[in-house]
């Protein structure tokens, strides 16, 4: 088992079934369902509850994130590079860490989970800025395994362009 993330951009919301009903085919459905949102979150607060459907201008990216312990050491490096201090310091004290690079990704669950455009935008930000502080911190560790230190940096690339895609208009699902 490991950690796939399923990126889309251009998504749209099912138009309720009483509005399908009237209007007929005109508004069914274009695409497949990507997910149901049942429960507003703060990493996805752009969303409304409801089902969501691909469109005709969806373009989707889908990748591992390793096993769980390794995207956990993922987020672990994530958070040294870009906070200087271990993800669980992040854990037990947020608020203290709210709205730095890439604090809406190290404060958060690792699987299931929902980050919609205005959040993905913001984190394509963070990470695109603090790509060669990561890269670098990943080279300053002598100990590091060169072909694992590619893994990661591959990782961090990955997330950018889910972020990417995520910001127009999409989502990023953890799953």
């Amino acid at each position: 088992m490991g950690l796939d993330i399923y990126a889309y951009s251009n998504i749209m919301k099912q138009p309720e079934p009483e509005v399908q009903k009237v209007v007929g085919r005109l508004l069914s459905s274009e695409g497949e369902e990507i997910l149901e949102v049942s429960e507003v979150t703060d990493r996805c607060h752009d969303l409304e509850e409801g089902v969501y459907l691909d469109t005709s201008d969806t373009v989707q990216h889908h990748f591992r994130a390793g096993s769980y312990s390794g995207y956990n050491r993922f987020r672990n490096l994530l958070s040294k590079a870009l906070l200087g201090v271990e993800a669980s310091a992040v854990w037990e004290d947020p608020a203290s860490f709210e709205g730095r690079p890439g604090y809406e990704m190290i404060d958060f669950s690792d699987s299931e989970g929902v980050i919609s455009s205005s959040v993905a935008d913001k984190l394509r930000q963070d990470l695109m800025k603090n790509r060669g502080i990561f890269k670098k911190y990943l080279d300053s560790i002598v100990k590091y395994d060169e072909n694992e230190s590619k893994w990661e940096l591959e990782t961090y690339d990955n997330f950018i362009y889910a972020f990417e895609l995520a910001s127009e208009n999409g989502v990023v699902v953890y799953a």
